[in-house]
């Protein structure tokens, strides 16, 4: 049975939660509920649940400060966050606190059930995790090798203990000088393999490729999945075996991938370069790389900011094409690679927070395309993908869908702009309300002022008012028309506000205008 504990500072929230979900189907029990992040923090330590389902915004301890005070002593605790529509910045800092899930409010009880039961999955693969390294540690001296490999996985994910770290050293007394030069790699079969391959051995020289690298290992290869394996190569003598394994993948194994570290000196260091052997292998996700990346050549690329990024996505959106977005588009998502590092984040992790830069980024320029999808939208796309390249490819093809269909507006709306201006200007001196002229383009009355302004160099309000001062000077130069006629002719009912318009817009009263004009014919008349 795994315990679940609901923390929300609203009554209806947390029972809706608790009547939703058949919670005993899915082996689950609700042990605990709270209103706030100090009481929770409590009844975690009374109960110790398996799940925390919790607000992100809440009075005083919010639920980003309860997992952080949680995961201080108890890591793997699954945490699934509820997040509204604005809680960008929120909602970012809880995938770096390695968020299970992020649920849009109001939750979707199927979608709702659907993350709890992965979750569930998650736990039961951790528990038999943790069984399966006690009964290895039980048999320690009778299975050394098997040992070695699971505390060296350990050590790459920086969650080996002190104990660990001291058997290891143990087990590789009088082969530690192995270790002073090596890399890892990540030999990937994902590409070749589909679901009808799964069962068969799981053994890294299944390919040429894989059987030539296993003869330079120092260890045995580490399974990372069923398709990939960390391989920690000896550097000592140099890539003897580099050249032989490129020509090797170029001839007949293109659809295996190889990601590469630094060269590394030491076993403390194996945490850092299985992150850099990461972060190589998540390049793959790019086309036109090469089968074999190392981390030592995007290392060395130019890389702009993510902020410098992002404005380059905004700018090859509002003025390129398809290309040059999904060029824009794959700079930022390295970005955000760099910016969170490599081995820290789950892939699908690191898919959902390129989507919340730029979903962002969509609402803050792009805000009056229609059709634009909703955030709630997008995220059911996003939670169906099982992997960061179909995170990639669904973005890209949704970034390039809103830059057509920007483009494609932008070509009619700028005639139709057009004929606007010219029906302002020649009915100016009429009542012109904004909200009727924008619903004549379907549009907001926000998106016309902002892009009247944008296409015109000035705004609609300050528009028709020069038109307006303008004509009131050119009907001051008739002397039959009587200055307290001048405002309702040229489309103001009330005088004394036109009066006033005149001299804050030309310094002078409407008096003293036409006398200074009157003035000026009569010299130039003598």
């Amino acid at each position: 049975m795994f315990k679940v504990m609901i923390v929300d500072d609203e009554w209806i929230v947390r029972q809706g939660l608790k009547l939703t979900i058949p919670w005993m189907d899915m082996h689950c029990e609700v042990v605990a509920e709270a209103d706030n992040g100090m009481d929770a923090l409590r009844l975690f330590h009374e109960v110790l649940p398996d799940i925390v389902l919790t607000d992100i915004r809440m009075p005083g301890m919010d639920g980003l400060s309860l997992m952080k005070e949680i995961r201080e002593e108890h890591p793997t605790v699954t945490a699934i966050f509820l997040t509204g529509f604005d809680d960008f910045s929120y909602a970012q800092e809880a995938i770096k606190l390695g968020a299970f899930e992020l649920l849009l409010k109001p939750s979707d009880p199927e979608e709702l059930r659907r993350v709890v039961g992965e979750a569930t999955r998650k736990i039961t693969i951790q528990r038999q995790q943790i069984d399966y390294r006690k009964s290895l540690e039980n048999h320690q001296k009778t299975n050394q090798p098997f040992v070695l490999e699971k505390v060296l996985y350990r050590l790459m994910m920086d969650t080996a203990s002190i104990k660990e770290v001291n058997l290891l050293y143990e087990a590789l007394e009088g082969r530690l000088e192995l270790f002073d030069d090596y890399r890892i790699a990540i030999l990937d079969y994902s590409k070749a393999e589909g679901d009808s391959t799964r069962t068969q051995s799981l053994s890294p020289d299944r390919s040429i490729v894989g059987s030539l690298l296993m003869q330079h290992a120092l260890t045995e290869a580490i399974a990372l999945d069923e398709h990939s394996y960390a391989i920690l190569l000896n550097e000592s003598g140099g890539s003897k075996w580099r050249a032989r394994v490129k020509e090797l993948m170029e001839q007949q194994d293109a659809a295996v991938t190889l990601s590469l570290s630094h060269v590394h000196h030491g076993l403390l260091t194996l945490g850092q370069a299985y992150a850099e052997a990461c972060l190589a292998h998540f390049y793959h996700a790019f086309p036109g790389h090469p089968p074999i990346i190392d981390y030592e050549v995007i290392h060395n690329e130019d890389r702009s900011s993510l902020e410098w990024n992002e404005r380059e996505l905004v700018e090859a959106m509002k003025w390129g094409n398809d290309e040059t977005v999904r060029q824009a588009l794959q700079d930022l998502y390295k970005s955000v690679l760099w910016d969170l590092g490599g081995r820290e984040m789950k892939q699908k992790q690191i898919g959902i927070q390129l989507l919340f830069v730029v979903y962002h980024l969509l609402n803050l320029h792009f805000r009056e395309i229609e059709g634009l999808p909703e955030l709630k939208q997008v995220m059911d796309e996003i939670n169906g993908k099982r992997s960061y390249k179909a995170i990639l490819e669904w973005l890209e093809n949704m970034v390039t869908q809103v830059n057509g269909q920007y483009l494609r507006s932008k070509l009619p709306i700028k005639n139709e702009m057009e004929e606007v201006r010219n029906y302002i200007n020649t009915h100016f001196t009429e009542e012109l309300k904004m909200y009727e002229l924008a619903s004549g383009l379907h549009m907001s009355e926000s998106s016309f002022s902002k892009l009247f302004k944008k296409q015109f160099g000035i705004s609609f309000l300050d528009y028709i008012t020069e038109l307006r001062i303008n004509k009131a000077k050119e009907l001051l130069l008739d002397p039959e028309i009587r200055i307290g006629e001048v405002a309702r002719m040229v489309g103001y009912h009330e005088t004394r506000y036109f009066s006033q318009l005149f001299k804050k817009t030309t310094g002078e009263t409407q008096k003293v205008f036409r006398m200074k004009v009157q003035k000026l014919r009569y010299r130039a008349e003598k």
